[in-house]
């Protein structure tokens, strides 16, 4: 589709064992921007036309994000230079500046949704009611923040792991930027349970700036909300959670749990 997510395929053929060895799958995709085709254009030896926008070609280009691993993506041609040197030994740079970090959507056969970011967002979820403007910021692993603004839910670009200042400042440039376009100001900010998360932390600062509540959500009751979310489930609900750990309302480190749900309130049954 227009979006022209990377699609997990199986890696088959003797020609692509040696990129990304050691993996069972790679990703293909299709090409997302005028810059891709300019340089298959170049490659076909420029040709006259669109016809050779049709032809089949054995060109095949191999893409990798361009940021150190575990870090945002470098947009900026001056960061690039500087934070690649020793990785890249070339770079194609372009005089229009990259104003939001967007990694590529992810998905895998079915079709499920692996990461949903360029092309996805921030293309709103229906929500089933209507409900407070709420600022949602995500957990540590994988983050990735949400605005509720009347019955459509605003999901962000895939931001990443929070081990890193990079990322967090990320964090905090989109909860900006989101807000900032969507125009709204929260009535209240959901974080993690854990009071540790650098997107608690965000979480608890802007509650106190803003004057609004902050409220707590333990990490597995908020994958399977977010579920009965999904699937405008509004009735009480027995929900099991394989998400490796989080923290539990007693302190603990809670692994997969069974959980039962009414509204906001949850009882873990074992």
């Amino acid at each position: 589709g227009l979006a022209a997510p990377i699609v997990l395929c199986a890696k088959g053929g003797s020609e692509l064992k040696g990129i990304a060895p050691g993996l069972a799958w790679l990703g293909v995709m299709q090409p997302t921007t005028p810059l891709h085709l300019l340089l298959w254009h170049e490659a076909a030896g420029r040709p006259a036309g669109t016809d050779w926008l049709q032809a089949t070609s054995d060109l095949l280009l191999v893409m990798t994000s361009a940021n150190p691993h575990g870090e945002p993506l470098v947009i900026a041609n001056d960061e690039a230079l500087e934070r690649l040197s020793g990785i890249a030994d070339a770079y194609l740079v372009h005089d229009r500046d990259i104003v939001i970090r967007c990694d590529d959507s992810v998905v895998r056969a079915g079709p499920a949704s692996i990461r949903r970011a360029r092309g996805y967002v921030p293309v709103p979820i229906a929500l089933a009611d209507d409900g407070p403007t709420v600022l949602a910021l995500g957990g540590y692993l994988k983050n990735t923040i949400c605005v509720m603004k009347g019955r459509e839910a605003f999901l962000s670009q895939h931001i990443g792991g929070l081990d890193n200042a990079a990322a967090i400042g990320f964090l905090e440039e989109t909860v900006d930027h989101l807000l900032g376009i969507l125009d709204v100001r929260p009535e209240l900010i959901a974080h993690d349970l854990h009071p540790d998360f650098p997107s608690t932390h965000l979480a608890l600062s802007l509650a106190e700036k803003l004057g609004v509540p902050a409220i707590a959500v333990g990490h597995h009751q908020a994958h399977i909300a977010a579920i009965c979310a999904e699937h405008d489930i509004n009735e009480p609900i027995i929900g099991l959670a394989l998400d490796g750990v989080g923290l539990g309302p007693d302190g603990g480190a809670w692994g997969g749990e069974l959980l039962r749900l009414d509204g906001a309130s949850c009882e873990r049954l074992g």
